[in-house]
């Protein structure tokens, strides 16, 4: 395989991690962890084997890597933000069972 054809398919490997990465987005968006979870092993698989090895094609690697932290970031956002909403949800949850004790206590 000549160094041409060996960046190009580290840099279509990658391309491929990106477009992957765009789907987790979407799946974070809708709001589809168990999808979202299921993809992300799948593609650091991907990622770690077009990195394997000498990066034939720096500049253009680098730049897809820098999309590819910049949707990172994103799906981190929608997460965390999900976390917070469902840790929120879990407390008034809690506090309407307490309710719900306390009047099923004092109404005997």
């Amino acid at each position: 395989m000549s160094e041409r054809e060996s960046a190009e398919g580290c840099l279509a490997q990658i391309d491929e991690v990106v477009a992957m990465t765009r789907r987790m987005l979407e799946m974070a968006e809708q709001g589809d962890w168990l999808a979202l979870a299921e993809l992300e092993p799948k593609r650091l698989e991907q990622l770690q084997g077009a990195l394997e090895g000498k990066v034939k094609a720096p500049e253009p690697v680098r730049e897809r890597l820098m999309a590819l932290q910049a949707l990172d970031r994103r799906i981190l956002k929608l997460t965390v933000a999900a976390r917070q909403n469902l840790t929120a949800e879990m407390s008034e949850l809690q506090k309407g069972r307490k309710g719900a004790k306390a009047y099923r206590t004092s109404s005997r």
